[in-house]
């Protein structure tokens, strides 16, 4: 048996949480120094977006903020728990959805 061909498992990608954000919003700042260090210890990337630097966005979002979402989906709007925050990235790794 020839075990020099296998190819190893495939490693999921890291979860991306996008954090949609106001710079003049104080929630905002909050949910963001809540969650960094959560995306960090489960080896997610965070993404922080100004939604008033993009019309969409901000039409999209509106007072909303801060809004979480994890491989482009929402997950959370004004507050998030720890772990919800979690599971959603599991469920990321996964491949299962948020």
């Amino acid at each position: 048996m020839d075990h020099g061909s296998q190819t190893p498992p495939a490693v999921p990608a890291a979860p991306v949480v996008t954090l949609m954000v106001r710079a003049t919003c104080g929630s905002c700042a909050r949910v963001r120094a809540q969650i960094t260090p959560v995306c960090a210890e489960h080896g997610a990337s965070l993404q922080v977006v100004d939604v008033d630097t993009d019309g969409a966005s901000a039409v999209e979002f509106g007072d909303r903020v801060p809004v979480v979402l994890v491989d482009d989906e929402e997950i959370a709007c004004w507050e998030i728990d720890d772990e919800d925050l979690v599971d959603a990235l599991v469920a990321a790794r996964r491949g299962t959805g948020a």
